[in-house]
């Protein structure tokens, strides 16, 4: 483990200097190079110093991770500065986002509001929870569950991650308030929904604290709306508070910083399971993992044949399996190394880091094209870099797709400022 604590003390000093020279080159400092490294510098360290493993992870999993880390860094000698230069601001029209709003709202209270209703009959949170996932892996309502996948979950996580833009035209005195408190329902009903899922109100504790940190972007400033202190405290600790609720209810009676820590070193032993204990890796797919959602639609035309040229990322983490290091199944909460080591081998420590961050380095040049695009990054692109996992998958690309028509359809006419 000697050689562990020197790469992890070795990767802290090139994060750093790799930090600066993001901040130099994007313009501001808090960038996904900046969430990246600390993320897995934190996570790294929790699964090293913090885990409460049966049996230690062995060290060259641990190596692998901080290779990739490198790897990742390496990128930022090619990014260009001029690049990434915002020129305008979008004028929205807030009566568009209050009708995907009332869309999103009125989609998501009947199932909800049963969920809310079987609650009060004692029926425990963990059953919601698997009969949703149920759900979600095709034994209920195909074109219902279709209609929240692909719409509903997308539209409010574009809601959600731009609650605090501040450009709208014909808006009222509390319009902008109004979208806080309508993304902090949206986010309540979606954990009624999944029966105690946190996604969407994680999204909404995060894009609250990042949205804070945007302000300090000096480009989108003046675009990013900053409430009262003591309504975002209010909402935080309510946010926190159902949060730690769902952990309870799905059988997590420990702490909310304890359920913390817990649920963000996982990743290391369900990669060493996989690397040493399955043949998972052997056969490389070169791409296709890491960008499933193009491989599944060029192979659609195959399923009426019956031919299956590609098997899942799905069909195949979602299986429970056991862990000895941590003496209990798992299943779901592998790291993007899974998918760089599908695709690549043992190349993937490299390829796959840098291919993620050339990923990276496109959408912030894509969202450097106004404010909106921006915020959304700050608060939503800069959230998924609070992970381990690989996050660009069929439900990324539909969110991508649903901000860009929600800008088409919701920007005012002629209606962009342009910054000095």
């Amino acid at each position: 483990m000697e050689l562990v604590f020197f790469m992890y003390f070795f990767c802290v000093l090139i994060a750093i200097v790799t930090t600066l020279r993001a901040k130099k080159q994007f313009g501001f400092f808090f960038n996904h190079y900046f969430f990246y490294n600390f993320s897995w510098l934190v996570f790294v360290f929790l699964s090293l110093f913090c885990n409460s493993y049966l049996k230690q992870v062995d060290s060259v999993v641990y190596l692998i991770f901080l290779f990739g880390l490198l790897s990742f860094d390496f990128t930022i000698l090619f990014v260009k500065r001029n690049d990434f230069i915002i020129y305008k601001s979008l004028i929205i029209d807030i009566r568009w986002r209050r009708l995907f709003e009332i869309i999103v709202i009125a989609g998501l209270l009947p199932a909800a509001y049963a969920n809310f209703k079987l609650i009060q009959s004692g029926v425990e949170l963990w059953q919601l929870n698997f009969e949703y996932w149920y759900e979600v892996r095709g034994g209920g309502s195909y074109l219902y569950q279709q209609y929240q996948q692909l719409f509903l979950a997308p539209v409010s996580v574009v809601l959600i991650s731009t609650s605090f833009y501040m450009n709208y035209s014909h808006r009222s005195k509390y319009s902008l308030l109004i979208n806080l408190l309508n993304s902090c329902v949206i986010s309540v009903l979606y954990l009624l929904l999944s029966g105690g899922g946190r996604s969407q109100m994680m999204l909404l504790f995060y894009s609250i604290v990042l949205s804070f940190i945007a302000t300090l972007n000096r480009r989108i400033k003046s675009s990013v709306f900053v409430p009262n202190k003591n309504i975002v405290l209010i909402i935080v600790m309510l946010s926190l508070f159902l949060i730690q609720w769902a952990n309870e209810g799905r059988g997590k009676s420990d702490s909310f910083i304890q359920n913390a820590i817990d649920g963000q070193i996982l990743f290391a032993p369900l990669f060493e399971y996989y690397l040493y204990d399955t043949d998972v890796f052997y056969n490389n797919t070169f791409g296709a993992s890491m960008f499933e959602p193009i491989v599944l639609v060029l192979q659609f035309p195959l399923k009426f044949f019956d031919i299956a040229a590609y098997e899942s990322n799905n069909s195949i983490v979602q299986n429970f399996v056991y862990l000895p290091s941590l003496g209990k199944e798992l299943n779901a909460a592998v790291s993007s190394f899974f998918y760089y080591f599908r695709d690549f081998g043992w190349v993937g420590i490299f390829v796959g880091p840098v291919i993620t961050a050339c990923v990276f380095n496109y959408l912030c040049l894509f969202c450097y094209k106004n404010t909106f695009y921006m915020l959304f990054y700050s608060c939503y692109v800069l959230n998924i870099c609070l992970s381990t996992e690989y996050k660009f998958d069929k439900f990324f690309m539909f969110v991508l797709i649903f901000l860009v028509l929600f800008c088409r359809i919701c920007k005012e006419k002629n209606a962009v400022k342009i910054l000095e």
